[in-house]
């Protein structure tokens, strides 16, 4: 399987939260289950979508519902970047650590956050992230920055 590249910004509030997504064409998203309920948007792209026993393949425009538990997963289709938003509720726990992990990780080794076009400034080689994306109207420039987090896929 291919490595996923992604760009995936995050903003969690006290009962939801929601993630905007971008992912390099090709690859899978594993098959997997979480505690929280999960609602889609799919904006750029297209993909094969698992909901339990459902698969289809969905484009811009679609959306989707995991319950809460339900195996759930997507295969990306094409050659275009596939972008999505995706509102979870509760917040999840695993996503809000794993944001803490990095805000951490960045400021112990004081680096630079990426620009607008997911280059380091500086041309500082960081090896540790993986290669991102950026999608120039993003719904997320709507909300302050300080409750935004950024967190590679």
């Amino acid at each position: 399987m291919p490595e996923i590249k992604c760009r995936s910004r995050v903003v969690t509030g006290e009962r939801m939260q929601l993630i905007w997504a971008a992912f390099a064409p090709g690859g899978e998203y594993a098959i997997h289950t979480h505690p929280e309920e999960q609602f889609s948007f799919m904006l750029e792209g297209r993909m094969r979508l698992t909901v339990g026993d459902e698969e289809r393949e969905i484009g811009p425009g679609d959306m989707r519902h995991a319950p809460s538990g339900v195996p759930h997963g997507r295969v990306l289709l094409g050659d275009e970047p596939v972008v999505f938003i995706d509102v979870y509720a509760p917040a999840s726990e695993r996503i809000t650590k794993e944001m803490a992990r990095l805000r951490a990780a960045r400021l112990r080794h004081h680096l630079p956050r990426r620009n607008a076009v997911g280059q380091n400034p500086g041309n500082i080689d960081l090896p540790h992230h993986k290669t991102l994306l950026q999608h120039p109207n993003s719904i997320l420039s709507l909300f302050s920055s300080r409750n935004l987090g950024v967190m590679p896929c």
